[in-house]
């Protein structure tokens, strides 16, 4: 909104930082660089013409990828309140409903039991829809037969899990129960292989090697993992590329998703990265293929 705010004068970041006596930084890191705007990139140019302003993401990620104990303690309460929500998305859900009106069942069920919002915008949408990767609840009614994507998660102190399920509003096709059982042993896959001391990257590539031999390629969009933490989204993500290890304590969503041209899937859940052995689960909502028949 950009005010005014006459009869006070708001500080700079030459006084603040004068605050914690810092006076002529010579470099200064933005831990925050997608989300810096110009008017505080400017505001820093202002103050200190000559400093170098750099991307510090990383120091941050660092920081934030180690969860300590009340931290997965906050995790776990949002998963708890993610999978109350979803039981009650389920005891109500049936041809004719709207995406919106199921989303406003899980509202309600979170905010009774306790969270301070939604952990993300909630996922309640079917048909065709469900071939995106992301899409939104809309005024569309639910139809007998079609897969439903329910994503879901309470947001404690600021932090914000999902769990994510499949379901089919009538009785699966043959094609409809074999993506939807492929995805989920590929979801558990990934909490077999994401192990203290293995390089994230290696992975990724192992996750994609068993989509191809299993002639499923087709179907893939993108996997196996992202950082789970404040943001239901964030880094590290776990690609290809990725060159870091994994480590005790560090938190992720497992999240699996596959396509056909009709319909889409994503199984997920939180994991964390153990001591030693497969990383386990930190959501524990059911995992069988739902059928509701109504």
């Amino acid at each position: 909104a950009d005010p005014a705010y006459p009869g006070m004068k708001a500080a700079t970041y030459c006084q603040t930082f004068e605050s914690i006596g810092v006076t002529n930084p010579r470099r200064i890191g933005l831990a925050g660089y997608l989300c810096t705007n110009m008017a505080m990139y400017e505001g820093l140019r202002k103050c200190f013409p000559d400093a170098e302003i750099v991307n510090a993401d990383n120091i941050m990620t660092e920081l934030r990828s180690i969860k300590s104990p009340a931290e997965l303690a906050c995790l776990r309460e949002g998963f708890r309140l993610g999978e109350l929500a979803f039981e009650a998305m389920l005891g109500s859900i049936k041809p004719g409903m709207t995406e919106l009106e199921l989303t406003g069942i899980a509202l309600n069920a979170l905010y009774a039991n306790g969270a301070e919002s939604e952990a993300h915008t909630i996922y309640s949408f079917g048909g065709t829809k469900t071939t995106n990767a992301i899409s939104r609840a809309t005024h569309r009614k639910f139809e007998k037969n079609e897969i439903v994507q329910i994503n879901v998660g309470g947001r404690v102190d600021g932090y914000s899990p999902s769990i994510g399920r499949p379901i089919c509003l009538g009785k699966l096709t043959p094609q409809q129960r074999r993506l939807l059982e492929f995805g989920r042993d590929m979801h558990y896959k990934t909490y077999d292989m994401m192990q203290t001391g293995v390089i994230a990257g290696e992975v990724a590539r192992k996750y994609e090697q068993l989509v191809e031999d299993a002639g499923m390629k087709r179907y893939y969009l993108y996997g196996p993992c992202h950082g789970l933490g404040m943001i239901e989204v964030e880094k590290p993500w776990l690609e290809t590329c990725s060159d870091y290890t994994l480590k005790p304590n560090m938190t992720f969503q497992a999240d699996t998703f596959f396509a056909a041209g009709d319909f889409g899937l994503r199984w997920e859940n939180g994991l964390l990265v153990a001591e030693s052995g497969k990383a386990q689960m930190l959501s524990g909502a059911r995992m069988d293929l739902i059928e509701i028949d109504r």
